[in-house]
């Protein structure tokens, strides 16, 4: 039936965003899906929120949150609704809104999914130690927009900034996620040999850090 459909459509959409690089194609597959009449309302917020993804990962960061606030305000309490709430929040970090990201982490630390609660917490205590450290979020904003570059597979721009980063602040306390972020890029890009090396130097470096 149209419940079978739809998630195959979901599926080829993320096939085609994620592994083949048509993030074009995603998008018309799921423009397309969201007006199928009588489609489930859970399911319809699913095609919202990865249609969310594939635009804010080609750049349309204004369409993307207003698909993620749509389905936070049709789930409020659900867990679907918190995960949209999460997403949005995340862009908003992404993009250097840190105050208002952080006052939606907080919020969610009480998430129902566990996942969700602990991606807030996460992210809640790394804006509150990299904001209160140094007097300007300069340090910041630059990690937040590599991480952006990274979840838009623009791994060569994401380099370039943290090679920024790494020059502009040499004693700041986001040296070791400057590496860990690396390292993500590295594994994304199937290089394990080197992602492995620079996972291994986090350890070494930060015995105490997180």
């Amino acid at each position: 039936g149209g419940r079978n459909t739809a998630s195959i459509t979901l599926q080829l959409a993320e096939l085609e965003a994620l592994y083949m690089n048509n993030l074009p194609k995603a998008i018309a597959l799921l423009d397309h899906l969201r007006e199928e009449p009588g489609l489930d309302p859970v399911m319809l917020a699913r095609v919202k929120i990865n249609l969310a993804d594939y635009y804010l990962m080609s750049g349309e960061r204004w369409e993307s949150t207003l698909l993620y606030s749509q389905v936070d305000k049709d789930f409020k309490e659900g867990q679907i609704g918190q995960e949209a709430r999460f997403k949005n929040a995340r862009l908003a970090y992404f993009m250097g809104d840190f105050q208002w990201a952080q006052a939606q982490f907080d919020v969610l630390k009480a998430s129902t999914s566990k996942l969700i609660a602990n991606d807030a917490l996460d992210l809640s205590v790394f804006i509150m130690d990299n904001l209160n450290l140094d007097t300007t979020a300069d340090a910041i904003n630059l990690y937040a927009g590599a991480e952006l570059m990274v979840f838009q597979n623009r791994f060569e721009d994401a380099f370039a900034r943290l090679d920024t980063l790494r020059r502009q602040f040499p004693e700041h306390s986001l040296q070791d996620d400057v590496l860990y972020l690396e390292a993500q890029i590295y594994e994304k890009k199937r290089d394990y040999a080197r992602a492995l090396d620079l996972y291994r130097q986090v350890v070494e470096k930060d015995t105490a850090g997180i």
